[in-house]
């Protein structure tokens, strides 16, 4: 059973939750369902809008200013729901979870993360510390709200939130294995006879890039390439940018011809939800090294031999498990895709929504 499903979001900015509702949206299309995206502000130049378009999503935007979108934001969106018949709200993020909330629709809300442990890293502490006490009350009013990993679900219930959990997935047709790992490094320039360790994301506090670097300098054998921008890469570049075996790539468009190309992947982060880039390694069969956090737990919990966990922050922890790994590369990197495949596919995860909106229009019905 399909219903007709309006997704409302912030806008369409390339990030992580983006991906995840591209992923669940193309899915949903494929299998015949009525689906809509509305946006609530105008699109920023990093925007995905035309990956969705691309996938033949329904697209519309009110292009609403902060202060507009005060006071005007929840009545366009009843008018936009009116208009398309929409039966079921699906949300994600602070913005969108709020104006929705109240609306008396059948409402999904999916949170990314857990807003007292991320938003003071993001925002300030006193900032962030409102921002997610604001968050979770609008949650509290919303009639499905979701966590994307079981590690956040129990974070949320020590503080009385009870929430079901719908676990992220990946495109496992558009991450796939290489066919040749050596014409994959060649591609990036990586050709050598040192194996290859790939980080991906912001280079931030909370993603901890430096323990990685550490423990990759540690080694003898071993090359690290870091994609991504943030507030750290200056100050990394100025301490490590001359060493032969790291290298500051910084934000790319496409991070599948670097994942051909690793030999293992690393995520030292301190603090994640459910995280894309681990599942998207694991996709292109590439073993990972990741912090001992509860949602890289998860990731690794059904097929252990796809990576290895150690202690956050613990660069000499890291470097052993890097270690280990590197010696049972070939058997990691089938359990990594299988992993994917079998419990981390979108397929998988846009099948769990699809049952949520079932059931929430059931019960809207009576």
């Amino acid at each position: 059973m399909c219903v007709r499903i309006g997704y409302v979001v912030s806008t369409l900015r390339r990030s992580g939750p983006t991906r995840q509702l591209l992923n669940v949206v193309s899915q949903l299309h494929r299998w015949g369902c009525s689906v809509r995206v509305l946006t609530l502000s105008p699109e920023p130049e990093d925007s995905l809008w035309y990956d969705f378009a691309d996938e033949g999503i329904n697209v519309g935007s009110l292009s609403l200013g902060r202060a507009e979108g005060m006071w005007a934001g929840r009545k366009r969106i009843k008018a936009w729901v009116e208009k398309h018949g929409v039966k079921v709200l699906h949300t994600q993020g602070i913005r969108a979870d709020s104006m929705v909330a109240g609306l008396g629709l059948p409402h999904v809300a999916t949170l990314r993360n857990y807003p007292f442990e991320d938003y003071p890293m993001l925002y300030g502490r006193f900032r962030g510390w409102a921002m997610a006490k604001w968050h979770l009350h609008a949650l509290r009013t919303v009639s499905r709200p979701v966590v994307v990993s079981w590690g956040l679900a129990g974070m949320l219930q020590e503080i009385g939130m009870h929430l079901d959990v719908v676990q992220n997935g990946v495109d496992v047709e558009h991450f796939l294995v290489p066919a040749s790992k050596w014409r994959a490094k060649e591609a990036v320039g990586c050709v050598g006879e040192r194996p290859l360790a790939v980080a991906t994301g912001h280079l931030i506090g909370r993603k901890d890039p430096e323990t990685a670097i550490n423990a990759v300098a540690s080694l003898e054998g071993l090359d690290l390439v870091l994609l991504g921008d943030g507030d750290l890469r200056s100050e990394l570049e100025r301490r490590w940018g001359d060493h032969k075996r790291v290298r500051f790539v910084g934000r790319v468009e496409d991070v599948r011809q670097w994942l051909h190309a690793a030999d293992v992947f690393v995520s030292p982060s301190r603090s994640e939800g459910l995280p894309n880039a681990v599942m998207e390694a694991m996709a292109c069969g590439v073993p990972c090294v990741l912090s001992d956090i509860p949602p890289h737990r998860e990731l690794l919990e059904s097929e252990p031999a796809a990576g290895e966990l150690f202690a956050a922050g613990d660069a000499a922890m890291m470097a052993n498990a890097l270690r280990r790994v590197l010696k049972n590369k070939e058997a990691a990197s089938v359990a990594a895709r299988k992993n994917a495949v079998e419990r981390f596919s979108a397929e998988v995860m846009a099948g769990n929504y699809r049952k949520l909106y079932v059931e929430e229009l059931e019960r809207a019905q009576g």
